[in-house]
């Protein structure tokens, strides 16, 4: 089996040095990589290092997002589909299922997925006051607001009160932000899920900051979920077609689980540490089945 891991950047070859030795050790797959800037197509993709065409594998790793190189990456996932080949990739972003935050939040709400209650605002100098209005009639200091491009936690302020409101808001300008509500909880979790099974989960928490994930302190232990967790978030796995994700949670004190985010490349380094779990094995074990 041929697996073609595509890539924004060069920087590659640590990520590659380590699917290259797993792939050895599970025998029978074949690994290579390639940056979207060193692909051409004259009528074929091609690698423009030495010409060849990248057809001949049996599966393509896509990466889900992509800031160089957008048109070639959408181009050959469609042409992709016309051959057939089956896709590793993130569904959400290229076939218009979810997106962002905003749009996740979206979905989960019509599905049934319980999430904090959040509000979205298209910021414009002349309607400031308006969304401070309504903001302050619907929500109860302190709440979050998150920029919807940053990732990692960056982005993500703890509104204390009206002031630190407004002063946030002007930075928005012309942009969108979300509002969203503090959900009172002992900690973030973090499940792991390859082809339609959850590997593994982890809590992180932070006992001195709100943010739980990437900030200064924050804590990690593994993570045993309730069969009723278990059974939503396979819902949902099985429901957006999810082939490797992180999907983000928390559980409130009052027992009620809210769903955050679904992050389509996880950080995995993190996890093998806390689970004790080869998460490449993992990958490359279900990759080899032909992602069943």
């Amino acid at each position: 089996m041929k697996l073609l891991r595509l890539y924004e950047s060069r920087e590659i070859s640590k990520k590659k040095e380590r699917f290259d030795t797993e792939a050895k050790i599970i025998g029978g797959i074949e690994t290579y990589f390639m940056p979207y800037l060193d692909i051409y197509y004259d009528g074929k993709f091609r690698n423009i290092i030495d010409g060849k065409e990248i057809e001949d594998a049996d599966i393509y790793w896509i990466p889900s997002t992509v800031k160089k190189g957008i048109s070639m990456n959408s181009g050959l996932i469609y042409y992709l589909g016309i051959l057939k080949k089956k896709k590793i990739m993130d569904p959400f972003k290229y076939y218009g299922i979810l997106g962002g935050k905003f749009q996740q939040t979206l979905f989960f709400n019509h599905y049934g997925h319980k999430t904090p209650k959040t509000f979205f605002f298209q910021i414009t100098q002349e309607h400031k006051k308006s969304y401070i209005d309504i903001i302050e009639k619907n929500f109860t200091y302190p709440f979050l607001t998150k920029d919807l491009y940053l990732e990692k936690g960056k982005g993500v302020i703890l509104i204390k009160d009206r002031e630190e409101l407004i002063n946030n808001i002007n930075k928005y300008t012309d942009q969108g932000i979300l509002i969203q509500e503090c959900i009172e909880n002992t900690g973030e979790y973090r499940i792991l899920c390859v082809g339609k099974k959850i590997i593994g989960s982890f809590k992180r928490y932070n006992p001195n900051h709100y943010k739980n994930n990437t900030y200064k302190g924050t804590l990690f232990e593994k993570a045993e979920l309730t069969k009723e967790t278990k059974k939503e978030v396979l819902k949902m796995v099985a429901r957006y077609g999810i082939e490797f994700a992180g999907i983000d949670l928390l559980i409130g004190k009052d027992g009620e689980l809210y769903f955050l985010e679904i992050n389509s490349g996880p950080l995995y380094k993190r996890a093998e540490e806390v689970l004790e779990i080869n998460v490449v094995k993992e990958l490359l074990l279900y990759l080899k089945k032909g992602g069943k």
